[in-house]
Parts: C-alpha cells; structure tokens; sequence
C-alpha cells in the first residue's frame, strides 16, 4: 500500500512538472493552465491518502468479519469509501490535465486572433522554443498576417479567405409585403440587393400593379428585364393605377414603352392627377388643350369629374376657355350647371372676352342657356340648402354675369 501511494504521488508530480515545462518551451504558459493542472494534482493527492485510510479501515473489518465481530454490511461500507476515494483521485488527475490543455488552447487562440506585424531583424530573445527555432544568425521566417475583416496578406504569399457574412436575397413575396405597406425605402434597398423576381404571370401582374399604385417605376423596369411586357393593351390598367395615385415617374415610364398618350391627360384630369399633368405639360405643351374622341379638351374631363384641382390648374396654365364642344357648351356652361364655384371664380378672374360669361351655351342660344341663368337654376333647383357662405358666392357670380351683359335680358 506504501509502494502505491508513492507511486500515485510521482505521478501527481510528474504530471505538473511535465505541463509546466511543455507550456514554457512552447511559449504558451498561462497561469490558469498551470493552476488547473496543479489544482488536479492536489485534489488527487488528497484523495489518494484518503483512499489508503479507507483500505487500512477495509483490512481491519475483514479480519473483523472472519471472527464474526463484524457485519457484512459495515465491511461492503469500507470496501466502497475506498473506491470512491480512488475515483475521485483519479477524475481529479483527468480534470487537472484537460483544464491545462484548454487554457492553453484559449491562449493559443488569443494569439492567432491578433495582427501582429513580424519582425524581419534576427530573435535575440524570447522563449527557449523561439531561440531554437529562430537562432541569432537565422533570419525568423515571414508568415502571412491574416487581418479578421479583409483577409488581406501582410508579407505572406497565399491570401487566406475569411469566411464573408450570410446575405440573405429577398424574394418577391419580401418585395410584395413592403409594396403593401408602402415602405418605399425597403422596396428601393430589397432592388439594389438583387429581389428575386416572380415568373409567374399572374405573380407578375400582381406586382406590377402595387408597384404602378405606389409609383415604383424600379419595380416596372425589373418585371421588365424578366420578360414581362408593357407595350400593349394589358398594359392600360397599370397605366389607369399610376394615373389614379398622381404617380408622375410612373406615368411618363408606361409612356416611354410605347403606350397612347391620346387619353392620358383627360384621364389625369379626371383624377386630379395634378403632378402628371404638370410632367405631361412638360412632356408636351399641346396636351393641355388636345381633344379626346370625343371632341372635347381635358378642361372638360376635370370639370364633369369634379376634379377642381386639375381644373383650376389647367385655367393656370391654359386652357382654352372659348373652345365649344359639338353641342355648342363651353367650359363656363358645364361648370355653372353642376355649380363649380371654384372653377367659375377662376374663369371669372382669368380676365377672358366678356361673351364669354354673357353668351348661351348650347344649339338654340336661348336666354336661359347663359351662364347666368345656368347658375341660377343650380340655385333653385334643390341642390341646397346652401350656407350663407356658399349663397353668398353664387349671388356674387350671377351678379358678375349679370353684369357682363351688353343689354337687360330680364327686361
């Protein structure tokens, strides 16, 4: 028993010695490796001796046992404190060494991490293992840095490539989803990473016309370059929802592959489109008086829509206020008989001919085509009550009419 506790002892010993020396020459000692190695030996040796008082108590019950002054019960108890104690010398030891080992894999770790520039003059210190690797006549052999980001080499041949982050390519639903809300920064970010495209047509149609309501003419051109086509008649509606939600970009991009613009400045001012049309003006000064096939200009559009913005714009920029449609009207009759306040007062200040608010509209010229009598059957014709505001304008406009008139047509 003496023989076997000085043996386990050597070996605590040796194994201590032998870690402390391996760290040192390989220039990786740390004081966590060494006390972890050191504290398993320890724990070992305690253990082991208390092993050897277990097997000393173990010998004296089994004498005991075979004069029958002992239990078996009490001697199995003796037998199994002294198994438990060589275990855990044991596990000790174990614990020891692989704690050492893994301090020094995580100072080893730490260092290649790090970028170092390597000195090219001769080592003249350092380690044991540095001097014998590297003597003083011996030039130190030049490694590539590695540098964490880049993966560039400083003074090395080969580049080592350095794992590059995971970009995740959005997909047309990704693109579909942030169309619907509207995100139009997500949407132009999702495009410039390369979106995946659907190709499925009913998939395309339904892109393409999210992206004309919220005006993505990146979108357009990328269903575009994946086939989709937007030079024929299916392609209308599309034009419709740009036209709907005052999307210039869009509108003028449906133009440009090949679309009519013989309806799109009527349509626009159907809408209210106020910013198509100032594109469209742009685009085309003459837009804002062509006829439609119907024979009647783009004022007319806005004026039987109710689209008071667009009507108001093209009087700004325009419009010609004596043009008569087929059946004689003129802008001014058409807004005195759905009482477009707004529109009168802009025709009223847009300093036109006088005939223009005194002259009947329509084929008979009768008195009550004027735009006077026009607006004074709005009036009276149930489209009230009016407040005294609103009373009060349309008085003022017939009074202006009324005014305008060469002789007394009430006479």
């Amino acid at each position: 028993m003496r023989y076997s506790l000085q043996c386990m002892r050597l070996t605590v010993f040796l194994c201590i010695a032998m870690s402390v020396s391996i760290a040192h020459l390989t220039a990786r000692v740390t004081l966590p490796a060494a006390a972890s190695v050191a504290a398993g030996g320890a724990l070992a040796a305690v253990f082991e001796s208390k092993s050897r008082k277990a097997d000393a108590i173990a010998q004296k019950e089994a004498a005991w046992l075979k004069k029958g002054l002992l239990r078996q019960k009490e001697y199995n108890s003796a037998v199994t404190w002294r198994r438990i104690h060589r275990a855990l010398a044991l596990l000790s030891l174990m614990g020891g060494g692989v704690g050492g080992y893994y301090f020094s894999k995580s100072a080893q770790s730490e260092q290649l991490e790090q970028v170092v520039t390597l000195d090219s003059s001769p080592a003249v210190g350092g380690s044991p293992f540095d001097r014998a690797v590297n003597p003083p006549d011996k030039k130190p052999e030049t490694k590539p840095i590695i540098k964490p980001v880049t993966g560039e080499t400083v003074g090395g041949e080969d580049p080592v490539e350095v794992p590059q982050p995971l970009i995740i390519v959005p997909t047309a639903a990704d693109l579909r989803a942030a169309l619907d809300k509207g995100d139009v920064e997500a949407v132009t970010k999702m495009v410039h990473d390369g979106v995946v495209m659907p190709t499925e047509k009913a998939d395309q149609e339904a892109l393409a016309k999210a992206a004309a309501q919220h005006g993505m003419v990146s979108i357009l051109a990328a269903l575009k370059k994946g086939g989709m086509s937007f030079d024929d008649a299916s392609a209308e509606p599309l034009l419709r929802e740009a036209l709907m939600h005052n999307h210039a970009d869009a509108v003028l991009w449906f133009l440009d592959q090949g679309l009519s613009e013989e309806k799109v400045m009527h349509n626009a001012a159907a809408y209210g489109a106020v910013d198509v049309m100032e594109a469209l003006k742009e685009r085309d000064a003459d837009a804002v008086n062509r006829v439609n096939e119907r024979g009647n200009p783009p004022l007319y559009s806005a004026i039987l829509n109710g689209s008071t913005p667009a009507a108001l714009w093209l009087i700004k920029n325009g419009a010609d206020l004596s043009f008569r449609t087929e059946n004689g009207a003129r802008p001014i009759h058409s807004a005195a008989v759905r009482g477009r306040l707004d529109v009168l007062e802009a025709i009223r200040d847009s300093g036109c001919p006088d005939e223009i608010f005194t002259e009947p509209g329509g084929q008979s010229g009768a008195l009550w085509a004027t735009p006077r009598w026009y607006l004074a059957s709005y009036r009276s014709g149930g489209q009230g009550p009016f407040d005294e505001a609103t009373l009060a304008r349309i008085n003022a406009l017939i009074a202006f009419f009324k005014s305008k008139e060469p002789v007394d047509l009430d006479a």
